[in-house]
């Protein structure tokens, strides 16, 4: 059925809008059904954001921080520098077009779409182990991202960042808290996971490490 999304949420706007996928949750873990189906039309105006909690609106930023960790150190300087209620269509429209071309080269998300995972394995766990609400979507991403990036001053960067839009850089978990529900996380084959790293500015790239070694990572939190 032909349909067209109206995305009303940053990081709807910014991200999740387009790509096609269609996911629920099932049996404690994230996104494991769904389907592909592409909209028709997608049709944002950011004038809709001034409706949202502040929380809300900085929390849908953590899209376009991944995306420009992942893609583009063009984007994460304007998130760095810009006026961000100013130039938040640039910013969307920006982000939106390295999402599409992501997309668009793995639509299947066999590939270099599972990079849009930056993030969640680590962040799903910090999302689920706290109170409900204790971590938005957003910021639990973006505290998962920060063990995969590489390099000191990139990361101090983005801590920087993440401090400008008014979001976390730290949670109060341990690893034991976490890790229950880590291990299970949706890229996981057999004992091996499959998680997107950040050598430096927008140069993302997957690496495959089993169980033992992303408990190490985990650890260094």
């Amino acid at each position: 059925m032909p349909l067209a999304h109206f995305p009303t949420t940053t990081a709807a706007q910014c991200d999740f809008a387009v790509g096609g996928q269609c996911g629920i949750d099932l049996d404690g873990h994230i996104n494991v059904l769904g389907v592909l189906h592409q909209p028709a039309k997608v049709i944002i105006d950011p004038s809709l954001l001034s409706t949202l909690p502040k929380r809300h609106f900085a929390d849908g930023l953590v899209s376009a921080v991944k995306l420009a960790l992942l893609a583009s150190a063009d984007l994460f300087k304007t998130l760095e520098t810009a006026d961000i209620t100013t130039d938040i269509e640039r910013i969307l429209g920006t982000a939106l077009l390295h999402k599409k071309s992501i997309v668009e080269r793995d639509e299947d998300g066999e590939g270099e779409r599972q990079l849009l995972h930056f993030g969640r394995t680590f962040g799903q766990g910090i999302e689920a182990a706290g109170e409900e609400g204790a971590f938005l979507y957003g910021e639990a991403t973006a505290l998962g991202m920060l063990p995969f990036i590489e390099t000191h001053t990139l990361l101090r960067r983005t801590k920087a960042l993440l401090r400008r839009l008014g979001l976390p850089t730290k949670h109060p978990y341990g690893p034991s808290q976490l890790w229950p529900y880590i291990q299970s996380d949706i890229t996981r084959e057999g004992g091996v996971y499959t998680v997107a790293r950040v050598k430096a500015l927008g140069e993302g790239y997957l690496e495959r490490i089993t169980a033992e070694e992303l408990q190490l990572i985990l650890a260094g939190v």
